[in-house]
């Protein structure tokens, strides 16, 4: 609840990478009714967008920071380290820093966005970004420390690129574990969630492979 007493709205953006640029036009619906958010969370490619919101990007910012994140060259860098190690595991070893895309164009590009030094501090409200720990699998919510290094970790896909370290964990995509985080909200204190998600139900995913094989 706000200060006010009225009711506190949270948005929510799932995984869904490209797809998660709709949260753009939630937004200026929102914004055309005079309805202000008071807390985004973020997940995957919908950390991307949820950064831009909480640091008060305008729709045409976000439009830009979209074309920025997403460039063509992002897949250009091959670390063929990493893919030996995946190709021959027994031979080359099969570590946790494989990566087979070199994830130094996508981190530029986001860096671009909302710069390198820029932290969750900075946000105009508050910002809960998801990832997953590479070793339990659990998720971990990131709502302190550099905000371009957490975007980069919860948007980083595993095995395409390597995983990262925040706060003594090594973490990857937060889509592994919470692709639709609405929990975090509702532990953060929301009322109101406006959640968007792109990534089908277990349930559905499941049936649609069992109707595929002929189950």
């Amino acid at each position: 609840m706000k200060k006010d007493g009225g009711p506190s709205l949270a948005l929510v953006i799932g995984s869904g990478g490209i797809k998660c640029a709709a949260a753009i036009g939630v937004m200026q619906v929102l914004e055309n009714s005079n309805i202000d958010v008071d807390m985004v969370v973020g997940c995957s490619g919908g950390a991307v967008y949820g950064a831009a919101i909480a640091l008060g990007f305008s729709s045409d910012q976000m439009i830009e920071a979209s074309a920025q994140a997403w460039t063509s060259d992002i897949t250009h860098r091959i670390n063929f380290s990493s893919l030996l190690k995946i190709i021959f595991p027994k031979r080359f070893g099969f570590d946790d820093e494989i990566g087979i895309i070199d994830d130094r164009i996508i981190t530029g590009n986001i860096e671009t966005i909302f710069g390198a030094k820029t932290a969750f501090a900075d946000t105009r409200i508050p910002f809960y970004c998801v990832a997953t720990d590479f070793h339990t699998g659990e998720p971990v919510i990131m709502s302190k420390g550099k905000l371009a290094k957490a975007v980069r970790i919860s948007s980083g896909i595993p095995i395409i690129f390597k995983p990262l370290e925040w706060e003594n964990k090594l973490l990857i995509d937060g889509a592994l574990s919470n692709p639709l985080p609405v929990d975090v909200a509702i532990k953060a204190g929301a009322d109101l969630i406006i959640a968007l998600g792109f990534e089908p139900p277990l349930q559905q995913t499941v049936n649609s492979q069992r109707a595929n094989s002929g189950l």
